[in-house]
């Protein structure tokens, strides 16, 4: 190829990298390694590196960026000799076969770690700085060490290996709901959705009356379209903080499937009262009437959605469509955005 480093060398990551190692080195390389030129980076370096994030993360780009990496330079980048990583643990139920970079906060040097290292050698290869302090590796015996690097992992987007540990202080200590939660939020921004609503509903069992608990169920339960647990689980939440608005939003949007209106006009309406700059509500309550065929209703809430947030391409489409008595446009875009919003305290 044309270029002297590939873009495995550019995100300083191994050619099978997963997804989230792709998506952690991109984060590191630009923010923590200050390259980004609003940090005093280079453009140049910045540019290179946004390159090489949006082919291998595409998975058809890299596949494509493969086969010609092996046509070109068939000698480099060959693989590493089977057994070099494990490829699977039986014990965390999980995929270990990963690296991860960290970065020395005293010299910046960029240090490669591999899944199966001891935690204890985290060090700077150029100035032997502890990378990661000798009270949080974590020991087959103490869960409480295992969930503190599990959050310092969670927090550096490395899920997998956070929801190893995680998975090792749930097994040391089951009983704990915020071990079993943290599990849940691994797993979840994992795309693992059925192993986060198990955990989700381990820590509601364990101590139901913890609001994220409940709130998280629904979430997991929303993702896996069982909109009837997710009801419950939402319900649930309210009882333990009423008038929550996102809690609200997102029970009107499970009725709104269920094709349910006056129930989500109603739970809108009381969202509102709370929280009435949030254009996620009126713009909820103007699909609801739409669906319903009053457009005029319609329009009026989507142009209080308007106000709320000027410009919204989502919004003026939907607006548009009332206007022309159209057909009803497509809702993928209406589910991604709800589905998505943040708001869980």
């Amino acid at each position: 190829m044309a270029s002297a480093r590939t873009h495995y060398e550019v995100l300083q990551i191994d050619r099978r990298a997963s997804k989230e190692v792709i998506q952690g080195a991109y984060r590191a390389l630009l923010k923590d390694a200050h390259a980004h030129p609003d940090l005093g980076g280079d453009s140049a370096a910045a540019q290179a590196i946004t390159e090489a994030y949006a082919v291998l993360s595409h998975p058809e780009r890299r596949a494509a960026y493969d086969r010609e990496l092996a046509r070109s330079q068939p000698s480099r980048g060959s693989p590493e000799p089977r057994g070099a990583y494990p490829a699977f643990d039986p014990r965390a139920d999980l995929w270990v076969r990963t690296q991860y970079i960290l970065i020395c906060p005293n010299c910046r040097k960029r240090n490669l770690v591999r899944a199966e290292e001891a935690l204890q050698s985290f060090t700077c290869g150029a100035c032997h700085t502890v990378l990661l302090p000798e009270k949080r590796a974590p020991q087959e015996t103490d869960p409480q060490r295992a969930f503190r690097l599990g959050l310092f992992l969670f927090d550096r987007r490395m899920l997998d290996r956070a929801r190893y540990e995680f998975q090792l202080a749930v097994r040391l200590k089951p009983a704990n709901p915020l071990y079993q939660f943290w599990l849940g939020r691994s797993a979840y921004d994992g795309a693992l959705y059925e192993k986060a609503r198990q955990a989700f509903h381990a820590a509601a069992t364990i101590r139901p009356t913890q609001y994220q608990f409940h709130f998280w169920v629904g979430q997991a339960c929303m993702r896996l379209k069982r909109l009837d647990e997710a009801i419950v689980a939402f319900e649930k939440a309210l009882q333990q903080r009423p008038h929550h608005a996102a809690t609200l939003l997102r029970l009107a949007l499970c009725h709104f499937r269920l094709k349910e209106y006056p129930r989500c006009e109603a739970l809108l309406a009381d969202a509102a009262v709370g929280e009435p700059h949030r254009p996620e509500l009126p713009l909820l309550l103007g699909m609801s009437r739409l669906v319903q065929a009053d457009r005029r209703g319609a329009e009026r809430a989507l142009q209080t959605a308007l106000r709320l947030k000027p410009g919204d391409e989502l919004i003026e489409k939907y607006l548009q469509a009332c206007r022309e008595q159209g057909p009803l446009p497509s809702l993928r875009g209406l589910w991604r955005r709800l589905r998505s919003m943040k708001g869980a305290a």
